[in-house]
């Protein structure tokens, strides 16, 4: 974990009862028919929360389910709840697997990365396949990582076009779409042509990153 963040930020919410587990539900569901149209078994989740995602997948069919999480008060409810997942508890930064997994997840993450290229590298050495969601982004700055010292956690909007080269060198990028909070869903070139890049994109859209590693 990084010495500058001891992430009891995210130990403050009550399971049940936590505002962004809801938001953009048409985001989860879009993963959960990815990983079953693609028949991936073996699945790490970066950060899964109160894992809305792996309670439907479960539902349908069987999975090795792994989850790399900060939060005490998040491992705790695995536990508790679903005893048959796998827990490693840290940070991304500092994470090192011996296992490969068919795929790598991850939504509303990687914008809490304190070192967002170490980060993903990381994950990507774990995985043959990614699929990151975004819930802000901009066009301008770079990828640098925020402290934000009120609230004593990490929080960034990073230049995407800048986050999509960098990804471009470790992995190979197959998909980038933008999934809209009525569900509807385009290609993210297409979307970029039409909207005003000036500024921070934090509008309930989702930016999903889809694509294989190459380690």
């Amino acid at each position: 974990m990084s010495k500058f963040d001891d992430y009891k930020k995210w130990n403050d919410y009550e399971i049940g009862n936590i505002p962004f587990v809801g938001s953009n539900p048409h985001e989860r569901q879009f993963f959960v028919n990815y990983v079953l149209e693609n028949n991936y078994q073996h699945i790490l989740e970066c950060g899964p929360g109160e894992l809305v995602e792996y309670k439907k997948i479960k539902s349908i069919k069987q999975v090795n389910y792994n989850i790399l999480e900060v939060s005490d008060l998040f491992i705790s409810n695995c536990k508790k709840i679903f005893p048959e997942i796998n827990i490693m508890k840290g940070a991304a930064e500092s994470f090192i697997s011996e296992k490969k997994y068919d795929l790598v997840y991850g939504s509303s993450v990687i914008e809490h990365f304190y070192n967002v290229q170490l980060g993903l590298s990381n994950l990507l050495k774990s995985s043959r396949n990614f699929f990151f969601s975004l819930f802000k982004w901009s066009h301008s700055g770079d990828l640098t990582s925020q402290y934000n010292t009120k609230k004593k956690y990490w929080t960034s909007v990073f230049n995407i076009d800048k986050l999509l080269d960098y990804i471009n060198t470790i992995g190979v990028i197959r998909f980038v779409k933008i999934i809209k909070t009525d569900g509807v869903i385009e290609d993210y070139n297409d979307y970029k042509k039409i909207i005003d890049t000036n500024g921070i994109q934090r509008n309930g859209y989702r930016l999903i990153i889809e694509g294989s590693s190459l380690s």
